[in-house]
């Protein structure tokens, strides 16, 4: 079962996490010119900008679900092709306008098998009952024919 475990790492990780900073603004809030590079560069100055629940201006150890769920798909997409610590934006949501940075991403790590033998040990036999599945249909249908009647 550990050579199981061991080609199936992939099946057990666990999701990649981001650590979000953002800066929300409703459909009706416009962002001043240069709003990125003030973002890029702490220079926001009066700059005021819209706290609300559901878009807080940080997200700790979201994955790529979470921020899907809370932002939109399309929203998830950009965080995973960010770069570290560069702000982006606007993307734009039913709510309004997202600019975000990605202060932290940490890859799912794959727990010891140790951990998950139980799983593993119900995925190996599971595989081998569709294995089995499937080796007697395929001797089954070597057995006979098929022919169409017109």
């Amino acid at each position: 079962m550990e050579r199981w475990y061991v080609e199936h790492l992939e099946a057990y990780a666990e999701a990649t996490k981001w650590t979000l900073e953002q800066v929300y603004l409703p459909r009706d809030q416009r962002a001043p010119d240069n709003f990125l590079q003030a973002l890029e560069q702490n220079r926001v100055g009066d700059f005021t900008w819209s706290e609300h629940s559901r878009f807080p201006r940080y997200l700790q150890n979201q994955d790529m679900e979470a921020i899907a769920a809370r932002f939109g798909q399309h929203v998830a997409d950009a965080v995973a092709e960010a770069s570290a610590n560069s702000w982006f934006g606007p993307v734009l949501s039913p709510h309004g306008s997202h600019y975000l940075r990605v202060v932290a991403e940490k890859s799912g790590e794959v727990p010891d098998f140790e951990k998950l033998s139980g799983y593993i040990e119900r995925d190996w036999r599971e595989a081998q009952m569709e294995r089995a599945v499937d080796r007697a249909l395929t001797s089954l249908r070597e057995q006979y024919s098929v022919r169409q009647v017109d």
